[in-house]
């Protein structure tokens, strides 16, 4: 699945990160990855695509090939609408943060920042 790879690549570039930020952002092993890249794997396990396709924003139907690239700048065009922590904790947890999760997220990071001296 050279195509899937390079998919994921392309994305990622688009992204402006590397495969290794994605995988670990997304909660994902950088060894399927690369097992796939180097001909070792076929494929990738459902849940693997699964928050891959949830963390560029994307259908794991485009991933494997399936829909064009136009449904692509759909689905990057409603990302891009909503926040990045949303986004993570979607990819985390596989369901979107109440209002309240949110806040309390955004209030610990600022915590944390300060704990930091920013």
């Amino acid at each position: 699945m050279e195509g899937l790879y390079h998919r994921i690549e392309g994305l990622c570039q688009l992204e402006g990160i590397n495969m290794s930020q994605m995988c670990r952002l997304a909660g994902v092993s950088r060894g399927a990855l690369t097992d796939l890249k180097s001909g070792r794997k076929t494929g990738l396990s459902a849940a693997t695509l699964t928050k891959i396709a949830g963390f560029l924003g994307v259908s794991t139907d485009y991933l494997l090939g399936v829909l064009p690239e136009e449904a692509v700048v759909k689905n990057r065009e409603q990302l891009e609408d909503s926040d990045w922590l949303g986004q993570y904790f979607y990819c985390k947890t596989g369901r979107l943060p109440t209002r309240e999760e949110l806040e309390g997220l955004e209030d610990y990071i600022a915590i944390y920042l300060k704990s930091l001296g920013g």
